[in-house]
This record gives C-alpha cells, sequence and structure tokens, in this order.
C-alpha cells in the first residue's frame, strides 16, 4: 500500500512533541530566589554549571568573551540569585545582563583589536531570539550568518543567539530547515536586541511518496 507522508506533517508532529515535552518554554528569572553555593578555587565554568544545576538558570557566552577557566571562590550560605551574581561578577571581572530568560555574560575589560592604522575596533553585539512565525516556539540550532564574511553562530536549546562585530552596517541571515532564508540589515553601532520570527516554506515541503512492502 502507498502511503503519501507530508513534510507538513512531520514539522508539525515535530513542534507538538517538543511543546508536549517542555522543552520550549521560557522561564522567568527569580533574582530574589535564596540559594547556597561553595565553590574554592573553582573554574568559572564549573562554578556556573552548578550554578544552573541547582536554579535551571540558563548561561549565555561565547568562551573568547569570559575568562571560563579563571578560578574563582564563592561562598554563598541563602544567599539571593543577584547577589551570587554580583559576586561572580566581581571574581571574574565580567557583566551580565538579562535578556528574556538568559544570562548574557560578558567580559569588562575584553581584549582591543587594532585596525590596519592602529586604532581600536569598537565591537557591538546583537542578540535575540529566533520563533516560528505562526506557533512563536523557539527554533533551535537556527543557523545566524553573514555569508560575505564567513561569520556566523546559531541558535541555543532555547532558540537564543548572540554574535559579537565589529560596529558597522551587516546584512545578518537567518535560516533553518524548512523555513525562508530571512535577511536583517542592522547598523551595529550599539548593542542591540533583536528577536526573529521565521515563516515555514511551503515550496519546500512537498509530499514524498513512501511505498511499504
Amino acid at each position: 500500500m502507498n502511503k503519501l507522508i507530508s513534510k507538513t506533517l512531520f514539522y508539525l508532529l515535530l513542534i507538538g512533541t517538543l511543546i508536549h515535552s517542555g522543552g520550549l518554554h521560557a522561564q522567568t528569572i527569580d533574582l530574589t530566589k535564596k540559594i547556597s553555593i561553595n565553590a574554592v578555587d573553582t573554574p568559572l565554568e564549573a562554578v556556573l554549571e552548578e550554578i544552573a544545576r541547582i536554579t535551571d538558570l540558563n548561561f549565555s557566552y561565547s568562551l573568547d568573551q569570559i575568562p571560563y577557566d579563571k578560578k574563582i571562590t564563592i561562598r554563598a550560605e541563602n544567599k539571593s540569585i543577584r547577589w551570587v551574581l554580583n559576586k561572580i561578577s566581581k571574581e571574574a571581572n565580567i557583566n551580565y545582563v538579562i535578556v528574556e530568560n538568559q544570562i548574557v555574560l560578558k567580559a569588562k575589560s575584553v581584549k582591543v583589536d587594532l585596525d590596519d592604522d592602529g586604532k581600536p575596533i569598537v565591537k557591538h553585539t546583537i542578540s535575540g531570539y529566533v520563533r516560528d512565525q505562526e506557533s512563536g516556539e523557539f527554533l533551535i540550532s537556527a543557523s545566524v550568518f553573514i555569508e560575505d564574511l564567513f561569520i556566523g553562530t546559531s541558535t541555543n536549546e532555547f532558540g537564543f543567539y548572540s554574535l559579537t562585530l565589529p560596529e558597522g552596517e551587516y546584512t545578518i541571515k537567518f535560516s533553518y530547515v524548512g523555513y525562508n532564508l530571512m535577511p536583517l540589515t542592522v547598523d551595529l553601532f550599539n548593542s542591540v536586541v533583536k528577536d526573529v520570527a521565521l515563516l515555514l516554506d511551503f515550496n519546500e515541503l512537498t509530499e514524498v511518496e513512501v511505498e511499504s512492502e
């Protein structure tokens, strides 16, 4: 017997499975929540992983932006998450900012790159979420790239992306399997947050005939 299986149905089933599993729902960060943690001469990345484990917080950072292997000491007994983050910020010389349900980490003092004339290159960050325009659900591992510069990244398990670039004008492209490619032109002279919604490409969602034995 022949069966017609639509790619559209496949994507709907996939999205439905993710929704049912609860893996795509954002959380509200409560910085007043009390936690306890004791770390002595422990790498920053290990401390962040432990905090994420006991709080379900989502940290987002680039390894070239923070001293992830720097050893820090923090002793907190029933302290607020804000207190702990401020302590880590001071110990590791980093900044943090809340972007929806993500805690984005960046270095306070970043190595300064120089242009051909020896002038400092100023950099800014564009970040945000990539979603399905119809359902509003996050798209995991969506591609975010600048084609001409061969620079890019992908969204994490929460649909969040972050890209740090020298200031200037860029055309950033967002793509995901089965969706229309979306170009976005930005004037990056300050760090900005840009959420993006992609549309399904129904021209690619053609029916595939599968023959069963």
